[in-house]
């Protein structure tokens, strides 16, 4: 999975990373650059995750909505741990 979105990127860079902010009617430059910003940080994440050792797992998908919530407390002050 992981993967096959690694390679996904590398398709969308291929298609828009040369081309200008300009290119695009409603963009601006600072949003361009934000976005080329997400996808180097997403790609070099994406990359390190494949490239490490660590087992990868599904597991947080099967929390439930509240997975967070500890004893009813909704801020970290509220726990006593």
């Amino acid at each position: 999975l992981l993967q096959e979105e690694l390679s996904r990127l590398k398709s969308f860079s291929t298609m828009y990373r040369n081309k200008s902010y300009e290119d695009y009617e409603g963009i601006s430059k600072y949003e361009w650059e934000t976005l080329w910003q997400y996808y180097d940080a997403l790609y070099d994440a994406l990359s390190n995750a494949l490239q490490s050792d660590a087992t990868l797992s599904d597991d947080v998908w099967d929390l439930d909505d509240d997975w967070w919530v500890k004893d009813g407390a909704t801020v970290a002050a509220d726990v006593d741990e």
